[in-house]
């Protein structure tokens, strides 16, 4: 089998990719293909199983604010389209505009543990954004009818049953295990279509507790199962499949309008456009009212964003088969340097976009805190978003033939991340095409250094004392522990000691500034607790010095 997988840079492609499979009958049973063996594969069929969990950003192991199993997808809804193509109106809700599309999605469903409406994933103990709003899904581009024909077949693929995601069929695969592959290849791979999908059959209930009628229990959740064929392929010949998986939905800065909006029951009657596929998913798959019916009405909408990115996928693999592509935004620089300094960071990069055509300059994005984050934040009170939260980001606009930058308002103590973007004039697709950022994003930190000091009575820890009471306000969310050993010599070891004695941690100090950052972590990796410490700067030498600081955590 070989596949190659396509992904675009086009801002208005850029949440879905195209993988492309081939598979070959060429007489190899092994790894290697040392050893073949020329025989005629019939009743093949390729059956692919997508297990979706929607929930990363409030699972246990980050927010903490949805059901534990929502983090291996317990709770996933799964819902297929276009199964029957020789009567799509009669039996497709999706069938809007004369496109018979074929395809999958999933989302985030009704969980039996939430103590709040959970569609969309709200931050209920928090501020309310959502952050379990995304749809995500796989459409088929392009199944040959046969080796010798490899025009589309639209009754492809043959199986669209979803499946246990734990079921012991799904793990343990053994081809040379014929009792198992038997199993595997007639109760799933080419069982053919249900009458209803997952989703259909769990309707408002709680998608955890939902059991597959083959398996009986379900602990792991439910995936969904796409199978192609059968085929009868003779050496040599081959299959040709064309899939796109994507995600679409909601905007990040809805997730926080919408998901604040229903955390404190205000603008609850703003709500979206109506469309045939939202109506639907209202009846189907909400069972809340008043603010709730609000919130689940716009994470609906994501249905109406994926099958519109199925479409556009379809549209861009029709353009590749006709031998053409979408325009190419400019190429972003090959080199990106940030360079922290005493009293300025200093930015530098390459000029492969210069010579991009209609190329019209750059935009340099500098974030504070974390490498990827929200530029804009919520008004609440005017119930409007606000595009750039000038507290944690910054822009600066360029000009072509421009390759370096000075930033020169950071200020001590905090982390700073930057990408760059080319954008051209808009003349290549009748909007600006930006490079993409993915390309420049720096993931670690720049800072102010100062020159090392001169004196070493001048050396201080700050703060001092730390509280954890405002360690969010000292250094900001990403260093919320951090504690600055400041003046120091350019070159020194720092150990620092309890109260009583016992080393904690030895920091080797040598990069020549008067700066450096401690996080509160010992060389054991803990977290350090309430307590007096001494720090000893040691200069070989030339001496060292003492310097005392306190923690209440």
């Amino acid at each position: 089998m070989q596949r190659t997988i396509y992904a675009f840079s086009h801002p208005e492609h850029q949440n879905y990719h195209i993988q492309e499979y081939v598979f070959t009958n060429n007489g190899c049973y092994d790894a290697d293909c040392n050893t073949s063996y020329e025989q005629t594969l019939e009743g093949f069929q390729v059956y692919l199983q997508y297990r979706y969990a929607i929930s990363r950003e409030g699972m246990v192991y980050d927010g903490n604010w949805l059901p534990q199993s929502a983090a291996w997808g317990q709770n996933t809804m799964n819902d297929v389209i276009g199964e029957n193509p020789d009567a799509p109106a009669g039996n497709d809700q999706y069938y809007d505009d004369g496109t018979i599309i074929r395809g999958m999605y999933s989302w985030h469903g009704y969980h039996s543990d939430a103590s709040f409406d959970n569609i969309g994933g709200p931050n209920s103990p928090g501020e309310g954004h959502l952050g379990a709003a995304q749809f995500v899904g796989v459409t088929t581009l392009h199944v040959d009818t046969s080796p010798a024909d490899n025009t589309n077949d639209l009754n492809q693929p043959s199986t669209t049953w979803f499946i246990t995601s734990d079921d012991p069929t799904t793990s343990g695969n053994d081809q040379y295990n014929e009792t198992k592959s038997t199993k595997e290849y007639n109760q799933y791979m080419s069982v053919g279509h249900p009458e209803q999908s997952q989703a259909e059959v769990v309707g408002t209930g709680y998608a955890n507790q939902f059991a597959d009628p083959r398996a009986g229990s379900n602990p792991g959740g439910t995936s969904q199962g796409i199978g192609f064929g059968p085929y009868t392929l003779a050496p040599g010949e081959s299959i040709r499949i064309v899939l796109a998986e994507g995600a679409a939905g909601l905007s990040r800065e809805m997730c926080y309008l919408v998901g604040q909006n229903w955390k404190n029951d205000i603008h609850t009657g703003d709500m979206p456009a109506p469309s045939s596929l939202n109506t639907w998913m209202m009846e189907h798959y909400n069972g809340g009212s008043g603010k709730n019916e609000y919130k689940n009405a716009w994470v609906f909408t994501g249905a109406d964003s994926i099958v519109k990115t199925f479409k556009k996928a379809k549209e861009t693999f029709d353009l590749m088969e006709s031998g053409q592509t979408l325009p190419f935004p400019p190429r972003p620089p090959a080199i990106f340097t940030v360079t922290s300094g005493g009293d300025r960071i200093t930015i530098d990069w390459s000029g492969e976009s210069e010579s991009e055509p209609g190329m019209d300059g750059y935009n340099l994005y500098r974030l504070k805190f974390k490498p990827d984050t929200s530029l804009f934040y919520y008004d609440l009170a005017n119930g409007n978003i606000v595009d750039l939260d000038e507290s944690i980001a910054s822009i600066w606009t360029l000009d072509p033939g421009i390759g370096s930058f000075e930033d020169l308002t950071p200020e001590r103590g905090f982390d700073y991340y930057y990408f760059l973007e080319a954008f051209d004039n808009g003349t290549n697709d009748n909007i600006v095409l930006n490079s993409s950022k993915f390309y420049t994003l720096t993931n670690k930190a720049a800072f102010l250094k100062r020159p090392p000091g001169t004196s070493y009575s001048d050396i201080r820890i700050v703060p001092n004392p730390f509280h954890i009471s405002a360690r969010d306000l000292q250094y900001g969310v990403s260093a919320p522990d951090r504690l600055m050993f400041l003046n120091i010599p350019a070159k020194c070891t720092i150990r620092i000691f309890t109260e009583r004695g016992d080393l904690v941690d030895t920091i080797e100090h040598t990069d020549g500034s008067g700066d450096e950052a401690w996080n509160s972590i010992t060389s054991s990796r803990q977290i350090i607790v309430s307590g007096l410490y001494i720090a000893h700067f040691d200069m070989g030498s030339e001496g060292s010095e003492i310097r005392k600081f306190t923690v209440i955590r």
